[in-house]
């Protein structure tokens, strides 16, 4: 995609500041985050879209600012050169560009699934990836009309493993670049990256909105009605949660300190859980008999059951 599509994806123009760039990109991200929208079948292939747009303009914006620092440095050094020198470049602009330059190797692709709570808490991985390597008979010592390896084209598939640290905080979409790891250059050109593309497996119960995490929990009408402590599931293990007597259905229960880091200011978020409660049918009079007893027991210290 070309950079001006980039800025139109984000809905902002090229002459937002890079403070308004991060805030468009954040927007967009919750905007199409297949965890927030998981009825929408393309919610992950525009959350992509957005990542990618976003990278692609912080990395224009960064070659626009080399390139106007390369051109103030020129520029001051304009008629200093000999005509020794100014012959030398006369005859290196008659050469192909491939020939003047090296050309950048492509990036290569792979994607990555982690769990849920290793997008919360991070990890590490060990990944296999194939890419393009220098055929060792592109070396002076080793040159060869007809080599066998890379059929003269001077570049060899290997594979290679990486251990890549995923970091916490992370969403699914997001992608991870190791810089150099893809394909070989040509003509001396600098390598690709090894561009990885971050999928977060589905956690049955749980739903992430931004920092924080919402924990979805059926409770018993006993629970509800007379209070109970309950062990609720978290990314940080399980934890007692006290559910105060007279629940509301809907109603919701912080978890402080439960949630996402986030990695710039280290604030954490919080786990909700938001409460359902499995109301009996009464269809006879046993029915209450049977209820009446439970509540007076008070057998109920687990949950029904935990599902959204």
């Amino acid at each position: 995609m070309d950079i001006k599509e980039c800025y139109e994806i984000l809905g902002i123009t090229k002459k937002a500041t890079d403070e308004q760039v991060k805030k468009a990109y954040r927007e967009k991200s919750k905007q199409f985050h297949p965890d927030l929208h998981r009825d929408d079948k393309d919610a992950t292939a525009k959350f992509a879209k957005v990542s990618e747009a976003y990278r692609l303009i912080l990395e224009n914006r960064e070659k626009k600012h080399k390139s106007i620092f390369n051109f103030g440095t020129i520029f001051s050094d304009a008629g200093s050169k000999t005509n020794t020198e100014k012959k030398k470049e006369t005859t290196k602009s008659e050469k192909p560009e491939s020939e003047q330059k090296g050309i950048r190797g492509s990036d290569v692709y792979t994607t990555v699934e982690i769990a849920f709570e290793e997008s919360i808490l991070g990890c590490r991985k060990e990944i296999t990836v194939q890419h393009e390597e220098i055929c060792p008979c592109s070396k002076e010592e080793n040159r060869t009309d007809n080599c066998t390896i890379c059929n003269n084209t001077g570049k060899v598939l290997k594979k290679f493993i990486y251990d890549i640290s995923i970091p916490r905080g992370i969403f699914s979409g997001q992608v991870l670049k190791i810089k150099g790891k893809g394909n070989v250059g040509i003509n001396g050109g600098e390598n690709g990256d090894l561009v990885i593309n971050i999928q977060v497996k589905q956690k049955k119960g749980f739903v992430r909105t931004g920092q924080d995490v919402v924990y979805y929990m059926t409770i018993s009408f006993p629970q509800a009605v007379l209070g109970a402590v309950i062990n609720v599931p978290t990314a940080y293990g399980t934890v007692n949660c006290e559910i105060p007597a007279g629940i509301k259905p809907g109603e919701q229960l912080c978890l402080a300190g439960k949630g996402v880091i986030d990695e710039e200011t280290g604030e954490v978020g919080c786990q909700y859980v938001n409460i359902t409660i499995d109301i009996p049918k009464i269809e006879k009079t046993e029915d209450i008999e049977i209820l009446l007893r439970q509540v007076q027991d008070k057998l109920y210290d687990k949950p029904v059951n935990a599902n959204i």
